[in-house]
């Protein structure tokens, strides 16, 4: 359930933060878009090939691989961030880590589901994926209130209270701790 919450998280700051980057950053709006599509196409991509490398590599190293694939895109980004070639090269590594990792966690969640029947004759995988969805929804649930609370803010010209700054967490650990038991 931890991966998926950070799994979540990680992909709505990177979903919230590449339309600023594009036009602050790169200087221009329309280059989200392509960021975005490069990455839906490397996904698809490496969603197509992760099985058979799978199989060829081991889980362990596949694993290996999909984080030092995300590493070394990172490094040329961090050097140059202003750079556009170092922007799409950190969108298709990250595509690819990010895709890889999704794939192996839920093939793990699938084999221990396996291994528990054999074990125990229980079946657990709509369990796990119960809790899952939930920790999913819960992360989606925080950013959005969360980024109403800021936006609201903007708008009528106030600072927010501490209130309205600790609502949203606890509204998210509440339900999170309920359904990790």
């Amino acid at each position: 359930m931890l991966y998926i919450i950070c799994y979540g998280v990680i992909n709505m700051l990177i979903m919230s933060t590449i339309n600023y980057y594009a036009t602050y950053i790169m200087g221009s709006t329309g280059a989200a878009t392509i960021i975005m599509a490069v990455y839906l196409i490397v996904a698809i991509v490496a969603t197509i090939l992760t099985v058979p490398l799978d199989k060829m590599l081991g889980r362990r190293n596949m694993m290996i691989f999909s984080a030092a694939i995300m590493i070394v895109g990172k490094i040329w980004f961090i050097l140059a961030p202003y750079s556009t070639g170092a922007i799409y090269l950190n969108t298709i590594t990250f595509a690819i880590g990010v895709t890889v990792a999704f794939i192996m966690f839920n093939t793990n969640h699938n084999n221990v589901d396996d291994l528990v029947e054999w074990q125990s004759g229980r079946r657990i995988d709509s369990m796990v994926s119960t809790v899952d969805n939930l920790a999913s929804k819960m992360v989606k649930r925080y950013f959005f209130i969360h980024l109403y609370h800021i936006s609201h803010h903007k708008a009528v010209g106030t600072p927010p209270s501490r209130h309205s700054e600790k609502f949203p967490v606890i509204s998210f650990v509440i339900p999170y701790s309920a359904g990790s038991r």
